[in-house]
């Protein structure tokens, strides 16, 4: 009975520890850089507003077993239109000439037996 407790508490620790940081750009195709948040990797909403900016990806991950899932919203509080991307490469939303003013953001795992 121990063993699982000590299991589940790794397991959770992990999560807790995981890290998204996800880019700002100015033009429609992430390419002209404006700056990185750190949404929480929990699939919460987190609200983030930057002027100018029209395209977001995510950047990088702390988790190595698991692929960063963001979904962006056009409106605060995770409402409106959205786009899902996953993964730390070619991950790129455009609303080009908008934004996006919040994102959900997770580790999908994927588990091996």
């Amino acid at each position: 009975m121990r063993s699982s407790s000590f299991i589940i508490s790794s397991i959770i620790s992990t999560a807790i520890a995981a890290e998204i940081k996800v880019n700002y750009y100015s033009d429609g195709g992430c390419s002209d850089y404006m700056i990185t948040v750190t949404p929480p990797a929990d699939w919460s909403c987190y609200n983030y507003d930057w002027t100018g900016q029209n395209s977001v990806g995510v950047a990088s991950s702390t988790y190595p077993n698991g692929t960063p899932i963001c979904t962006y919203y056009v409106f605060a509080d995770c409402q409106g239109a959205s786009q899902t991307e996953g993964g730390i490469h070619n991950n790129c939303a455009s609303n080009w000439g908008h934004g996006f003013l919040s994102m959900s953001c997770g580790i999908e795992h994927g588990l091996k037996e």
